[in-house]
């Protein structure tokens, strides 16, 4: 969640990581994002909660790396918002959103 300022972001989370296999880790979390001072906030200029509402909502979260060898890995990210108490944007409820990522990372050993 980038959308909002960390100083006013109460961010409850379960984390778990996985070694199913060697060179390989698993990472999944489970966010409850709440917003303690809601009022007059409007994340990235229409977001709003509905008055005296404090559940932004919820995000699903998995995270894959791979060690490919020495310097290589690969890694690859899927993340699912479920918004909570926001307010229609442009008179339509907000939607679920979802982000796909995928990196090829070198290390440089000096």
């Amino acid at each position: 969640m980038n959308i909002t300022s960390w100083s006013n972001l109460d961010d409850r989370e379960i984390l778990i990581t996985f070694f199913p296999a060697r060179n390989l880790r698993l990472e999944t979390n489970y966010h409850w994002f709440y917003l303690p001072e809601p009022d007059e906030v409007s994340l990235l200029g229409t977001l709003k909660l509905n008055p005296g509402a404090h559940h932004l909502g919820n995000e699903f979260d998995v995270f894959f790396n791979y060690k490919i060898s020495s310097p290589w890995q690969l890694v690859a990210a899927f993340g699912y918002f479920w918004p909570g108490e926001v307010q229609p944007i442009n008179n339509h409820p907000a939607k679920n959103a979802s982000w796909l990522a995928f990196q090829l990372l070198f290390e440089w050993d000096r």
